[in-house]
């Protein structure tokens, strides 16, 4: 019982030192230490000190209406992406997407992939939810706000979660949500 307390008591700390990222530009993610992509890292980055875009392509083939948030740090030696795209060659738009695979090959479905430093999948699973689209009058990004979680080769345990804040004020969920969670995990698995 003490130890629960204990517990307890260290996430309530956690908690009220931990606010949520606030940013106009945040890639948080973390990950598996099976995951190829993630490679079991925990990595926040945000501007000035990392080159964040987007960019929407438009009639372009099975690149059609795909969204692409990128970063770029340490002078272009090291990046990441996240391409996305809705169900039949849509417009990312608030909402949920279930269900994604790999980004361009996805059919009809909803198209995702997360890649990073020379790493990526040559097949995928996974979902992202969509919190902010904003585009001009022009159909370009001005504000994008998503969350993903992709699984490499659909193997659940291997997987990468995060955050994309592009030119946006939507927090991105802090780590003591994520350390919570990951916690209830813990304590699941040891009353079995």
């Amino acid at each position: 019982m003490k130890r629960f307390i204990l517990a307890f008591l260290v996430v309530l700390v956690w908690l009220f030192i931990n606010e949520p990222l606030k940013a106009t530009d945040v890639l948080y993610f973390t990950s598996s230490p099976t995951s190829w992509v993630g490679h079991g890292q925990t990595m926040t980055f945000t501007s000035p000190t990392t080159i964040f875009s987007a960019q929407r392509y438009f009639d372009q083939g099975v690149y059609t209406n795909s969204v692409t948030l990128s970063i770029n740090f340490d002078n272009y030696q090291d990046w990441y992406y996240l391409h996305i795209v809705g169900p039949n060659l849509t417009l990312p738009t608030v909402g949920f997407y279930p269900d994604a695979t790999r980004w361009p090959f996805m059919g009809s479905g909803a198209g995702l992939d997360f890649s990073g430093d020379g790493r990526g999948n040559n097949t995928l699973t996974g979902y992202f939810n969509v919190l902010q689209a904003d585009y001009d009058i022009s159909g370009n990004i001005v504000s994008f706000a998503v969350d993903f979680t992709q699984y490499d080769r659909g193997v659940k345990a291997n997987w990468v979660s995060g955050s994309f804040r592009y030119n946006s004020d939507i927090p991105v969920p802090e780590p003591a949500t994520l350390f919570l969670l990951g916690l209830g995990a813990v304590m699941l698995r040891r009353k079995r």
